[in-house]
């Protein structure tokens, strides 16, 4: 489900580096992140009923829970430009793993809304529908 794009960008960093062919299977809902981290893997799966919603970053999940409104004041600037920095880095991930354009994805991501697995295979965020073990 959701997280924070910073563990997102670690870990599509990792299955990236990773030497082993990892494939991804998504059952049930892939929200923002993981659909992120999904675009990392060699192949990307889909069962017939799942959903992909990817979608712009929340500020609010970026911010430490334990902040206090002091700390918030002094910092926001930087949690913006925190924030700007990692969604062009996840807009340019979509880019590569869909080959749309930026345009397309920005309009994809503002939506907010979900995709079905038809959807998401028809805008290259997965690879193929499967319904049956192989």
């Amino acid at each position: 489900r959701d997280g924070r794009a910073s563990a997102g960008l670690t870990m599509y960093d990792m299955i990236k580096f990773s030497k082993a062919p990892i494939i991804g299977i998504v059952c049930g809902k892939s929200h923002t992140i993981a659909s992120l981290v999904l675009q990392a893997c060699k192949r990307r799966y889909a069962l017939p009923h799942a959903e992909l919603w990817p979608r712009h970053l929340s500020v609010a999940k970026e911010i430490p829970v334990s902040i206090s409104i002091s700390e918030l004041d002094e910092n926001t600037d930087n949690i913006l430009k925190l924030v700007r920095s990692q969604q062009k880095k996840i807009n340019e991930i979509y880019q590569q793993s869909t080959g749309k354009l930026l345009h397309a994805i920005r309009t994809v991501l503002r939506a907010n809304r979900p995709m079905s697995a038809e959807e998401a295979r028809e805008f290259g965020l997965i690879d193929e529908i499967i319904s049956e073990y192989r």
